[in-house]
């Protein structure tokens, strides 16, 4: 069973550097113009991709991310 802080901690936005790989997360871009393109992507390497079938991939990197 997850604690509390446990479960507060995976709430709370991550570092991207920090995303699990093959594994669907939630991200977003967050700079100084705000928070941005939160959507759920999937890390293989350095590309993002849209799902686990890794078909599709965007043209950015997240600064971000978190557990569904």
């Amino acid at each position: 069973m997850e604690t509390i802080a446990q479960e507060a901690k995976r709430c709370e936005w991550q570092p991207i550097q920090t995303a699990p790989e093959g594994r669907l997360i939630k991200t977003k871009i967050s700079d100084e113009r705000g928070d941005r393109n939160e959507q759920r992507l999937v890390r293989q390497g350095r590309l993002w991709f849209t799902d686990l079938t890794c078909n599709m991939y965007v043209y950015y990197t997240p600064t971000h991310w978190q557990d569904l």
